[in-house]
């Protein structure tokens, strides 16, 4: 049975087990109870952080990718894709010896080439001002 529920306790069947359901509480098909929220409202935005806190009770291996699953109102395939994030970013780190994103030094690079540059493009353009007499400082009165 999937709905909002009012009392102060109510008796809700979920598959072929009843629960007792707090008042204000909704029932969802996954069996996860939200407080305070619309059904009809888009599901909540997951951060990285709680993302994370998902993934890291899957490693400690206490229970199952399918009941973490079912604990958050996620997928599997869900559960698993943070997971597979998760271990890339923990590897990309490990390969650069925790240095930064190898995308930071190509971009300090370019940073460079851009300050040389903007050194030539000065010098060239005082080499004009004074071949055209226009380096000389007025002085104002």
């Amino acid at each position: 049975m999937q709905g909002k529920h009012t009392g102060i306790l109510t008796p809700v069947e979920i598959g072929h087990s009843t629960i007792a359901v707090y008042s204000g509480c909704e029932v969802r098909d996954t069996g996860v109870l939200f407080l305070g929220e619309e059904l009809n409202k888009p599901a909540r935005r997951w951060t990285a952080k709680r993302k994370m806190e998902v993934v890291l009770e899957g490693f400690r291996g206490e229970i199952t990718p399918a009941e973490i699953a079912r604990k958050y109102g996620i997928t599997q395939a869900q559960y698993f894709e943070w997971r597979d994030q998760v271990l890339a970013a923990g590897l990309a780190g490990l390969r650069n010896g925790g240095e930064d994103d190898p995308r930071v030094a190509m971009l300090e690079e370019q940073v460079k080439r851009l300050q040389q540059t903007v050194g030539q493009l000065v010098q060239e353009k005082q080499i004009l001002q004074e071949a055209l007499g226009l380096g000389q400082k007025r002085v104002r009165k």
